[in-house]
């Protein structure tokens, strides 16, 4: 088992690897001390199964690295992965671009009637019965030398990947759900869910009703932390803590003594920053509510139409149990509520492709008299 270290070394593996119709990929990396993931292996294995592991921490050129990112960008090459959302926020970040096409086995194993966001070793055991020691899960990559124990157990991330994929891609066919599964992977390939837009960072927090200057706070100490998080390469939390940045968009102090009372402020910010921020909280006071975010609001509904969202949740219950899928796969409590207040004109992902067809379409028709749930000795059936 060795490392690949050297351009030519994978130059000869990329040559190699560029002609088979899919590759497995996965990364590891370590980003508890900083805000961009330092990103320390990458392993690839094409449909044998045989797995390579190259080493991102030796010194390499640009030029060097050209071969793989051509064989990432290579659009007859399927690129698979295992829950791939940060595999491809890290690679976005080296390649300046995400691999495509991408194929992720977390996702394709949702429609095979596994549980939802399953982690790889029990997926690999239950489906096609590898064994994988998982003893190095939590291992500090970054160290140099890799022990054959960690080396073996990064390789095995794309040793059983190969197999699964098509385990999956086969029942998947078998249960004639390849067209549902295509557009989930093509919603992989959205930039914003790597890079946020900062104006909408704020949302995370879920802060309940702010008021229009709230949320103009809110969104704009979000985004200059986001700024000199990406500058100082260090976490969110390590510039400003969310409990701060609540406070301050309720309490909007007006100096720096003001802003010092503040429980969960950090005492070590420097001057000029604790300037910026005193400088926003100013605008915010001054803003007119116009020019303020609107936050997004809860649907408001009658006690009838809780009672139609509470019958709705039973539907989709035995939908899912039906189609094997959880139920979150299929729709979430804020689509059944808009199902209720607009129907059909409801812009939400379960009135749209393959749930719309197995739930929101029959849904609607039982909010209409037309469908009806109907009690068994096996419990409820959707008729």
């Amino acid at each position: 088992m060795t490392l690949i270290h050297t351009a030519a070394e994978l130059k000869k593996l990329c040559e190699k690897l560029k002609k088979h119709p899919f590759i497995a990929v996965d990364t590891e990396f370590t980003r508890e001390r900083t805000f961009y993931a330092e990103l320390s292996l990458i392993q690839l294995a094409g449909p044998d199964g045989k797995p390579h592991a190259i080493d991102m921490l030796s010194p390499w050129k640009k030029k060097d690295l050209a071969p793989l990112w051509s064989l990432f960008k290579a659009k007859k090459i399927l690129k698979i992965f295992h829950a791939a959302r940060q595999d491809l926020e890290i690679l976005l970040q080296w390649m300046g671009e995400l691999p495509t096409p991408v194929y992720d086995t977390q996702i394709a194993a949702q429609f095979c009637g596994f549980p939802e966001q399953i982690g790889f070793e029990p997926l690999a055991r239950m489906a096609i019965g590898a064994k994988i020691d998982k003893s190095h899960q939590y291992s500090d990559w970054s160290k140099r030398p890799l022990s054959d124990a960690q080396l073996e157990y990064a390789l095995d991330d794309v040793r059983y990947l190969a197999p699964l994929y098509k385990h999956l891609a086969d029942k998947i066919e078998k249960l004639g759900r390849t067209g549902w599964v295509k557009p989930e992977m093509d919603a992989l390939y959205d930039e914003n869910i790597y890079n946020p837009p900062l104006e909408n960072l704020w949302l995370k927090l879920k802060v309940r009703k702010p008021s229009p200057r709230e949320a103009l706070a809110l969104q704009g100490l979000c985004a200059t932390r986001e700024e000199w998080a990406k500058e100082d390469n260090v976490p969110r939390g390590r510039i400003i803590r969310d409990e701060a940045i609540v406070e301050l968009a309720q309490r909007l102090p007006k100096d720096e003594k003001d802003m010092g009372r503040l429980r969960n402020f950090p005492r070590d910010i420097s001057f000029e920053r604790a300037e910026k921020i005193l400088a926003l909280v100013k605008y915010v006071r001054s803003a007119k509510n116009d020019d303020c975010p609107k936050p997004p609001t809860a649907a408001q509904l009658s006690p009838a139409q809780n009672l139609q969202v509470d019958a709705l949740k039973i539907v989709l219950k035995v939908v899912s149990y039906e189609a094997d899928l959880a139920p979150r796969m299929i729709a979430s409590n804020d689509d059944l509520e808009q199902l209720v207040l607009k129907g059909k004109k409801a812009k939400i992902p379960c009135n749209d492709g393959w749930r719309a067809e197995i739930f929101a379409a029959p849904a609607l028709e039982f909010l209409k008299g037309k469908r009806s749930l109907k009690g068994t000795n096996n419990g409820l059936t959707f008729e």
